[in-house]
């Protein structure tokens, strides 16, 4: 209640201060630039946080704390450090006085950055390299600002390949083998990416806790205050938690780096029985990962079956027996209760009254976006999917983009807003966003645009007197062919592109492998097309396709035990088909398995 009522307070502050400092930042506050170092040091503690908020362009302050006059003086008569020398030692206190010195408030300091982009996961990652290929001019400055203790990694390896490594110090070399055999990490880039690469800043351990839009700022929780010329917010989500939470180090979540190298510690001490709560693709994947290190498992879930939402009844019980098989026991259709943890065990207790003891708690329930800086800044939220609303080209209002698990964008081919917690989706709207915040700078050839006019005319003309040659006979016949399809419009480097991208998944558990693309929700209509098996009566399912129609159209695929055919199934959601007869989905997609990309 305390927090709640000064986040309230702050917030009615924050128009008065804005009002106040505003004009006196913008004509006499130079934005100087960061010092390029990693920055791991702990964030600071909520007693050393308070100062810190005092500070507010529009953004946060508070009165208590300071007045809005002393406040402006004091941001007045900040000057611009030098980012090539070393800090002014003048200001501490010598030795000799400081027993007698006072304490005071932290002066704020001011930063320019031509972007910001806030979140160090895949797409803030993905969007920063789009950003360097795009925008090669000198001004261009990023700075990337994570919450965590790590550089930018992928996260599925967290739950899949690393679990299957053979490298005995796998926790801290984070050495796995891939697709190919080939040795990797979960590491886009190795450290020393980030020390060369001279126009990139990223700071670790450091959260924005403040966004004004219209002033084009951003606070950070060490006092520092970022302008910018472009921002994304790529922040993903937040791990669904228990509300007591009770005995942190018996239950725990999985979505980071330290979650797997806790768990598989955990394994690697002799731990006999592990809890995991969820029944998605974390938990599916965790369960078969711990079962093969000999550990005994629970599976509880408030649904009917493994992937329950995704698949249909009768695949996702396929896919529960498949789990059983492992020795797992699972839990269906009831719901936690109670988490009661003490020093060795914890106790689990469900809503159909079960209860048992277990070692340790995995919470794999999913994710809620995290979007209260969007809130902060005013953004628009959706309200079914809580994801920051933008249009087509990922922007949430001027100069503002999200991408990732956090944004809740219009796909033009389904005619749906969605949001999307994936690998794929998040990189590649993260390169989408990185791309389109980068289109204004990027340097454009001489007389470019008389050139790019007088090749249109010159091609309109063209195009006039191959119609008139060939005739409008062979014009039809090419429209209505099935086989034909429009040329892709040239991409304007210049301009925001709309993301277009069709998001896939993989997964893999308990000998099952599927990759899957667009909608796949098992509330819609789905029909399935199986490899036959030499044994007729056999339904083991090992090969096949699962089509999900809308309005008698294919909106989703999933391809079970078959590698090679997303793009195959991305091209039959583009086409925007009608399914007038089911045996059609036969010669949509082959069953022939094709070498996975």
């Amino acid at each position: 209640p305390q927090a709640k009522a000064t986040q309230n307070m702050l917030l009615r502050s924050r128009a008065i201060i804005g009002r106040a400092i505003a004009p006196a930042l913008r004509s006499t506050i130079k934005l100087p630039s960061f010092s390029r170092q990693f920055s791991s040091r702990p964030a600071s503690s909520p007693s050393r946080l308070l100062p810190s908020i005092t500070l507010g362009v529009g953004l946060v302050g508070t009165a208590l704390l300071l007045s809005s006059k002393s406040l402006v003086a004091k941001a007045a008569e900040q000057k611009p450090h030098d980012s090539t020398t070393s800090p002014d030692k003048s200001r501490a206190p010598s030795s000799e006085n400081a027993g007698d010195a006072k304490p005071t408030q932290p002066e704020p300091q001011f930063e320019k950055y031509r972007y910001v982009i806030i979140g160090g996961g895949t797409a803030g990652y993905s969007a920063a390299k789009a950003i360097l290929e795009r925008d090669a001019t000198a001004e261009n400055k990023i700075l990337i600002v994570s919450g965590e203790d790590d550089l930018p990694y992928m996260r599925p390896p967290l739950s899949k390949e690393l679990w299957t490594s053979e490298d005995p110090n796998v926790r801290n070399t984070m050495k796995y083998s891939d697709w190919q055999g080939k040795d990797a990490t979960p590491d886009f880039e190795s450290e020393s990416f980030y020390e060369k690469e001279s126009r990139l800043m990223y700071l670790m351990h450091r959260r924005v806790i403040d966004i004004d839009p219209t002033r084009h700022a951003v606070l950070l929780d060490n006092n520092t205050l970022v302008q910018y010329e472009k921002c994304l917010i790529a922040t993903g989500g937040n791990p669904i938690l228990w509300p007591q939470y009770a005995g942190k180090d018996h239950i725990t979540t999985y979505r980071y780096r330290e979650d797997f190298k806790h768990l598989h510690k955990l394994v690697e001490s002799g731990v006999k029985h592990i809890t995991v709560i969820g029944g998605g693709f974390i938990g599916s994947e965790l369960v078969t990962a711990l079962s093969k290190k000999g550990v005994q498992v629970t599976c509880v879930m408030a649904t009917d079956g493994v992937l329950s939402n995704v698949l249909p009844s009768y695949l996702s019980d396929h896919a529960t027996q498949k789990v059983k098989d492992l020795g797992v026991k699972v839990v269906t259709s009831t719901t936690l209760k109670d988490i009661v943890a003490d020093k060795k065990s914890v106790t689990v207790s469900l809503s159909n009254g079960d209860k048992w003891k277990t070692d340790h708690v995995v919470l794999a329930v999913g994710i809620t976006p995290a979007n209260e800086l969007a809130k902060l800044g005013k953004l628009e939220i959706d309200p079914t999917n809580g994801g920051i609303v933008t249009n087509a080209e990922l922007m949430a209002r001027s100069d503002v983009f999200a991408a990732g698990d956090v944004v809740s964008y219009y796909d033009q081919t389904l005619g749906t807003r969605r949001r999307i917690e994936h690998f794929d989706h998040a990189s590649a709207s993260g390169k989408q966003a990185g791309e389109n915040m980068a289109a204004p700078y990027v340097e454009r050839p001489k007389d470019s645009a008389h050139d790019h006019n007088e090749m249109t005319q010159r091609n309109d003309k063209e195009k006039k007197a191959q119609k008139e040659e060939e005739g409008l006979g062979n014009v039809l016949e090419q429209a209505t062919s099935e086989s034909a399809e429009p040329p892709a419009p040239p991409r304007d480097p210049w301009r925001a592109q709309t993301y277009t991208h069709q998001p896939m998944f993989w997964s893999e558990f308990a000998g099952v492998g599927l990759e899957a693309v667009g909608i796949v929700d098992s509330r819609l209509k789905t029909v399935s097309v199986w490899r036959q098996n030499e044994k007729k009566e056999d339904r083991t399912y090992n090969q096949g396709l699962v089509y999900y129609i809308d309005k008698d159209r294919v909106v989703g695929v999933v391809m079970w035990g078959l590698h090679g055919k997303v793009d195959e199934a991305r091209k039959v959601i583009e086409k925007k088909r009608h399914v007038d007869d089911i045996k059609d989905l036969r010669r949509y997609i082959s069953l022939e398995e094709q070498e996975s990309h």
